[in-house]
């Protein structure tokens, strides 16, 4: 049995495998990488590069603070590591927000059918842009995404 869970991160994780040329993005992810971060990518990782981790996760809560029965929230944080260096000739920030703007996009599709009726949304929250310190040219996107579902628990 895979968890719901599981499978919305798989599914997370395939939309952003979506983000490249071909398929009408500004530009193409050279690979998404899931449960780590850049740093614990091997040196030399091909960019951009996209990694996506489950931050947290907890009962779905309304605003008013009350517990939506049977519904799970879990929080992601997707970090696109680009180098301006190979972009020449775009400014640096309409580069950030192109990919602020895939990240979006590629969120906006419908989940597959395994997942219809259990995953609630995906929500696009905070994006920060972390530019390059002087004389470097490698940027982050941190993007933080919100997944509302319903966790199916079958008894033994």
């Amino acid at each position: 049995m895979t968890p719901i869970a599981t499978q919305i991160t798989d599914h997370i994780a395939n939309r952003l495998r979506q983000i490249t040329e071909a398929n009408g993005y500004p530009l193409t992810l050279a690979a998404v990488e899931v449960g780590q971060f850049y740093e614990d990518l091997a040196q030399g990782t091909a960019l951009p590069v996209a990694t996506l981790v489950a931050a947290s996760a907890g009962d779905a809560v309304t605003p008013q603070g009350v517990t939506l029965s049977g519904r799970r929230a879990r929080a992601y944080q997707v970090e696109v590591v680009i180098d301006f260096d190979q972009h020449a000739g775009k400014a640096r920030h309409a580069l950030l927000d192109l990919v602020e703007w895939s990240i979006a996009r590629v969120l906006r599709d419908p989940p597959p059918p395994q997942l219809r009726g259990m995953l609630q949304g995906v929500v696009l929250g905070d994006v920060e842009f972390n530019y390059p310190a002087p004389g470097h040219s490698i940027a982050i996107v941190q993007a933080q995404l919100a997944a509302s579902f319903v966790e199916q628990y079958p008894q033994p």
